[in-house]
């Protein structure tokens, strides 16, 4: 799996984690149901959790808040480049970057694991 296929499923798991919650409601008192959709949340809660972690270790702030601004607060490249002052060029380029950074940042946490 690609930097960018975890950094969306991120960006996803919010309004994932959202429906489901409404999904609970709708379960109420389905005890397997209900467990099984806990688990699931938990497992969304900690795959972001885990996706936060490797964006915030991200040493450049301009790689860090690409990322957040895209994958986090969900925002459009439009905006990311609007907010950020970056021309498109410059934008997707950093961006090339960033996923590379989040890469490296993501297997050094595995390795680090790992000892």
């Amino acid at each position: 799996m690609t930097a960018k296929d975890k950094l969306m499923i991120a960006a996803r798991a919010q309004d994932h984690i959202r429906s489901l919650k409404e999904e609970l409601k709708a379960v109420k008192g389905e005890e397997q149901t209900e467990k099984l959709i806990e688990e699931e949340i938990y497992v969304l809660r900690e795959e972001y959790a885990k996706t936060r972690a490797i964006i915030d270790s991200i040493k450049k702030d301009q790689l860090r808040m690409i990322l957040r601004y895209r994958y986090l607060n969900g925002m459009d490249w439009r905006h990311v480049g609007k907010a950020m002052n970056l021309c498109d060029t410059s934008l997707f380029r950093l961006h090339k970057e960033a996923l590379k950074a989040f890469d490296e940042q993501e297997k050094k946490k595995q390795a680090e694991k790992r000892t």
